[in-house]
Formats: C-alpha cells, structure tokens, sequence
C-alpha cells in the first residue's frame, strides 16, 4: 500500500514538473525592462548638491552586446530576451541618472550645451558641470532549472564630470552586481533586482563624490 502511494505521489510529481516545463518554452519573445530605481533613500541634499546645476548627456554604449540586455533560457527550451525600451541603453542610463539625481535634490537634467530644459524653459545660466559617460556593463539573465530560476543582474559604469568653473575632470567608475534563485519566475523578479544594483550605482557615484566650488570633485 505505501510503495503504491509513493508511486503515485512520484507520478503526480513527474507529470507536473513536465507540465512545468512545458509551460516554460519560451518563444523567443521580447520583455522591456526599466532602469526607474524608485525613491532613493531619504537623504536631504545638501546646499552645494541643491545649487549645482548638471547636465547629463547622452552615455556611450560600449558593451559587445549591443542589441539586447540579456535573456532568459527556458527549462524546456526556447528563451525570452530581455531589453530596454528602444533597445538604446546610454538613453535611457542617462534619463535614469538624471530622474535618480534629481529625487536626490540636485538640480540635473538632460541634454547638450545650449539645449532647453523639457516645456522650452532654458536652465538658468550655464550647467556647472557636464556628466558624461559609458555603459562598460549592463546586463540582465536568467536560466531555468526543474524548480528554480537563477537571475543574475550586473552594471559597470563609467561617469565623466567635466567641471566649469576650471575645466577639470573628474572620474568615477562604479560596478555593482546582484543576483537571486527563485521557484516561480516573474518578470517583477528581475526588473526588481535591475533597479536595484543600477540604484546601487548611482548610490556609489554620489557616496564617491562631493560637490566643492560648485565642481564635481572625489572624496
């Protein structure tokens, strides 16, 4: 009676993880992430940080894989491919910096030199400081076991002030990297763990730097 039961109990099992994987085959679809980081944490800006005006431009994307942000390898077979929207990380590195900058209180924004601020207001006076820079990493990917889901997220960025008030440079180089197993995949359970090491970059830039002078400068 009991080797009945647990033949039964491994029967119902197999069929489910079969059901399971089945129901896992990806079809080569396309899932958009977002860089938003949420909130930061409740740290007012200091004086200096709320009186520099930056401008954030456009980063250059030199990662070797340039046309997606990662993929999904499903357990049984196929794979979804995960993507910013638009397919152009240095735009949108470059909108979450400023968007994450000016929840922290700075006053950023971003553009070129001489270009208006969004509604055809132009900034008052000219940027303190112009950040540039480059997406060296930024990567997304999960692979599908029979029960688990291991998702591995990884950001390398590179910011470049070009400071104003004496045309100098200062650079930072940040790298951050998370990564999580899961039973049940969702895709809130890697736009999660994206947010969160690209808002673990950002804390580094600003925990790596002070603004003296009205410059950009390292601690």
């Amino acid at each position: 009676m009991r080797n009945r039961a647990l033949r039964l109990l491994f029967g119902i099992t197999t069929l489910i993880g079969l059901a399971a994987a089945a129901g896992c085959a990806g079809k080569n679809e396309v899932l958009e992430l977002s860089l938003r980081t949420g909130p930061p944490a409740p740290v007012a800006a200091t004086a200096a940080q709320g009186e520099l005006k930056v401008l954030v431009a456009i980063f250059e994307d030199a990662r070797p894989e340039k046309s997606r942000l990662g993929v999904r390898t499903h357990l049984g077979g196929g794979v979804t491919y995960f993507n910013l929207p638009g397919g152009r990380a240095g735009e949108a590195v470059s909108e979450a910096v400023a968007e994450y900058l000016r929840r922290k209180g700075w006053r950023a924004r971003v553009g070129q030199p001489g270009t208006a601020e969004p509604g055809g207001a132009q900034q008052e006076g000219a940027p303190d400081v112009f950040l540039t820079g480059q997406v060296q990493e930024l990567s997304a990917d999960a692979k599908s076991r029979f029960g688990s889901t291991e998702i591995r997220v990884t950001a390398r960025l590179t910011f470049r002030a070009l400071n104003a008030a004496d045309k100098s440079t200062t650079r930072v180089t940040v790298d951050s990297s998370r990564s999580q197993s899961v039973f049940w995949f969702e895709p809130e359970d890697v736009q999660l763990l994206l947010s969160e090491v690209f808002q673990d970059s950002l804390g580094k830039l600003v925990a790596d730097t002070r603004v003296e002078n009205r410059s950009l400068r390292l601690k």
